[in-house]
């Protein structure tokens, strides 16, 4: 659904006063700075209603493109820490993978209790 090829890592006074302007917002971080924070995503739809957002991600593989088909084991992209404020600084500090599930457009685990969504990983990965 969405590959961010052309992201550009912010500068950390760019990032500083998104994070101001979203601070001045009643506590409420508009949309599109949160989808600024998030750096450099892959978002892909899968069958039934799955949606995942990779981001945070260094780069994307360059074979990746909207509406292409992805199967299990193809690359996407690679770890990073872009949109964050190691990104900002360009150390590699803070490399992760951040996957964002979400069941027909609902946030996947809105649902659970902390202790539920402890189980589900659980069982997932053991």
């Amino acid at each position: 659904m969405r590959a961010d090829h052309d992201y550009r890592e912010m500068t950390t006074p760019e990032r500083e006063a998104l994070l101001a302007k979203g601070a001045d917002n009643d506590g409420q971080t508009p949309e599109d700075i949160l989808d600024r924070m998030r750096g450099r995503s892959v978002w892909i739809q899968h069958d039934k209603g799955l949606m995942a957002r990779y981001v945070h991600l260094e780069r994307i593989d360059p074979h990746v493109q909207v509406g292409q088909k992805i199967k299990a084991g193809d690359i996407i992209g690679y770890v990073g820490n872009s949109g964050t404020s190691d990104g900002a600084k360009g150390n590699d500090e803070g490399l992760h993978l951040h996957l964002d599930l979400f069941l027909y457009g609902e946030w996947f685990w809105k649902q659970y209790s902390l202790k539920e969504r402890r189980m589900i990983l659980e069982g997932v990965f053991n």
